[in-house]
């Protein structure tokens, strides 16, 4: 039976802004009574899209949307997409040559959990193309977790599905034409016990590399109840989806489960998961495919969601850790394993990071879901070191006679110690060639140094302070004969989040 979907354009009611109208932002969104952000893009005129799931308590339904955002977060257009009759959850998305083929599943029927995956495709403006099932009537339930676009234009989904109404969750995989209609399907029963995809890459050969895991028993988790869990999967596939190839990870070990995985240019992989469901972990396989390393970065540190490479070729992970309260987390992390940087996002409430997005500037775009009164939209964009606050340079001097004169770097957030951090260019007027130091240059010793001036008179001094893509200048005509004074005085800390967040309302699709 056809299905009708009704598709609604409004302008998005701002919920909370920081640093509004700030190159840096930290902001939320309310699309509906429950949304999330599960996949971002840039557009080439420099605006983001922003595509998500959103569940309305009026029907208790999900519902896509797509959502374009300008580059200080301000909201220029959004598209819902509600069925009035099923549910309909995104899951995954990628950009394509006339917009977006995103991964949904729909509900077969509003009084069952039966679910089928659909290929839904819009425009580069939002505007529904086509929304169609995937696969065949055969298999009684589907669920496309990740979305890949094939070298030939098609697509494959890769998830779960129930074979029959009693039969053990199986990994699932579907390979679509161009137009979305089914080429091929596959669903691996190879173990007597729940298991699932749930993440895809292609391979060099044409095939796939998927990553799930085998859920050989339950595990009781706080808040969620019993939980499957058990060991990790990597298959190998060719271009028809047979298996060339299947290994398993931590077999009978501590309820190991992967989440995202990443290929560097040599081959290996980098993978992001959880333990026990609260402890994060991270391994890096080698060429042939064997744990070259593993870290695990403590209880109750949280789940990771998406794993990338960052232009320094070190890797970029979002997640939400689980200490003390939920907050949304972005760290870098080098290709040993070592963390070099982690950033906690959030409030009193729930919040969560589900992927993000390395700009051409190296700036970070980060989309989730944070609970402030309401489970809303969350989309945090930082520099380059995962911060919001923009240098700000900033100097003060003080005469000491016979030409010479103290200088003290009173600038902020350039942090000229720190991975990712800035440094300082102070150009002194006189000719003389410039003092760098910080990251690149020679450590800063200290934030006074002294310059001895050829003759007395008026020079035009000039301290530059660089982060990332940031710069901050500030100039001053200093006479060696005057008195002291300072330049550029530096700015209040960032406001940080004014309101006090209910709450968790829930919301999170697992299955």
């Amino acid at each position: 039976m056809k299905k009708t979907l009704l598709l609604l354009s409004l302008t998005l009611t701002l919920h909370s802004t920081i640093k509004s109208q700030s190159k840096y932002f930290e902001r939320v969104y309310d699309v509906q009574d429950v949304s999330d952000a599960r996949k971002l893009f840039l557009n080439p005129d420099g605006t983001y899209i922003v595509i998500g799931t959103a569940l309305s308590y009026s029907n208790y339904k999900w519902l896509p949307y797509y959502m374009r955002l300008n580059e200080f977060g301000d909201t220029l257009a959004l598209h819902q997409y509600p069925n009035p009759d099923f549910s309909t959850p995104a899951w995954d998305a990628v950009k394509t040559q006339f917009g977006y083929a995103i991964s949904v599943t729909q509900s077969q029927s509003d009084t069952t959990e039966i679910w089928r995956a659909y290929l839904m495709r819009i425009s580069h403006n939002g505007n529904l193309l086509d929304m169609n099932p995937t696969g065949t009537n055969t298999v009684y339930h589907s669920v496309g977790r990740s979305i890949l676009q094939t070298s030939d234009g098609g697509y494959i989904l890769a998830g779960l599905a129930k074979p029959t109404i009693s039969s053990y969750i199986k990994l699932y995989i579907v390979k679509l034409s161009a137009d979305g209609s089914t080429e091929w399907e596959k669903v691996y029963d190879n173990f007597s016990y729940h298991n699932e995809f749930f993440d895809i890459l292609p391979a060099l050969d044409g095939g796939y590399y998927a990553l799930g895991s085998v859920k050989r028993w339950q595990t009781w988790v706080a808040f969620e109840g019993w939980q499957y869990t058990g060991d990790m999967l990597l298959y190998k596939l060719d271009g028809n989806g047979e298996i060339e190839w299947q290994k398993t990870y931590f077999e009978n070990g501590d309820a190991e489960g992967p989440i995202s995985f990443c290929q560097s240019e040599d081959g290996s992989f980098y993978i992001a998961g959880e333990r026990n469901y609260y402890t994060e972990l991270f391994l890096k396989l080698d060429t042939a495919f064997t744990i070259q390393w593993q870290y695990f970065e403590g209880e109750d540190e949280g789940q990771p969601s998406y794993i990338t490479f960052a232009p320094d070729g070190n890797l970029l992970i979002s997640g939400n850790s689980h200490l003390g309260s939920t907050n949304g987390y972005v760290k870098k992390v080098a290709l040993d394993g070592e963390i070099l940087w982690k950033r906690i996002y959030g409030d009193a409430g729930h919040d969560y990071f589900y992927t993000h997005l390395i700009l051409p500037d190296g700036s970070i775009l980060l989309g989730g879901r944070n609970d402030i009164g309401a489970a809303a939209v969350y989309i945090v964009k930082t520099n380059c070191m995962g911060l919001l606050p923009q240098p700000a340079a900033a100097f003060s001097y003080e005469p000491q006679g016979a030409n010479e004169i103290q200088f003290t770097n009173i600038s902020l957030y350039a942090y000229p110690d720190s991975t990712d951090g800035g440094y300082y260019i102070w150009d002194f007027g006189d000719g003389s060639p410039p003092y760098l130091c910080g990251q690149g240059y020679a450590p800063c010793t200290g934030s006074t140094l002294t310059h001895q001036y050829p003759a007395s008179g008026s020079y035009l001094v000039t301290l530059t302070t660089i982060v990332c893509s940031d710069t901050s200048m500030v100039q001053a005509l200093i006479d060696t004969e005057s008195g002291g004074g300072t330049v550029g005085a530096p700015p209040q800390p960032p406001e940080q989040s004014g309101q006090v967040p209910s709450q968790a309302r829930g919301g999170v699709l697992k299955w």
